[in-house]
């Protein structure tokens, strides 16, 4: 009878880690811990689940793993325009008394692991600037450049958010208002 003992020892010890499991439980109810869903965003990564755009190769623009400046110092009474051409065809219309002081701002366009463009300095505006980004050198169509989201890099949450529109469209740009400067990129 002996013999008997240990097989159905194991065997109802072995059913119970089947039935039970061996792993620690989580009640449905149990808190969630919150420093998992507040962990930040890298600024240089995009969102989980979206990808961001990268430049083609193109010999004519050479903008692979690249980082262009354009920077402009301007008067609150007079505004003005900052990047263009030399940024990739991404500019700012900063129109007058948006801002306070005299101030150098610039536009930063950038095609690294994704393609991206910043302006600065980090501020908030007295009314809207416009914002011009150029997806020309993506090899897209305006159809194609329509089904895109533009996003922003919100500093203060420390995430990617989608740009709300309303959006204008040209054969090779988008154009929106803002009364903020970031970083910005295109995705689905």
């Amino acid at each position: 009878m002996k013999k008997f003992y240990l097989p159905i020892v194991v065997v109802l010890f072995v059913s119970t880690l089947l039935i039970t499991g061996c792993q620690e439980s989580i009640s449905p109810v149990a808190p969630v811990d919150q420093s998992i869903t507040q962990i930040k965003q890298d600024k240089n990564t995009p969102p989980v689940g979206v990808t961001f755009l990268r430049a083609i190769t193109n010999p004519k623009l050479n903008s692979i793993n690249t980082v262009v400046t354009a920077s402009a110092t301007l008067e609150p009474s007079s505004g003005g325009v900052v990047g263009g051409s030399e940024t990739f065809g991404n500019y700012v219309y900063i129109p007058p008394y948006t801002f306070n002081e005299t101030t150098t701002f610039t536009v930063t366009a950038a095609d690294e692991e994704f393609s991206w463009v910043e302006f600065g300095p980090s501020m908030t505006f007295n009314g809207n600037v416009v914002v011009t980004l150029d997806f020309s050198r993506f090899g897209l169509t305006k159809k194609e450049a329509r089904k895109l989201k533009v996003w922003y890099y919100n500093e203060n949450e420390g995430k990617w958010e989608k740009v709300k529109g309303p959006y204008y469209y040209s054969e090779t740009s988008v154009t929106f208002f803002t009364n903020h400067f970031s970083r910005y990129g295109w995705g689905n």
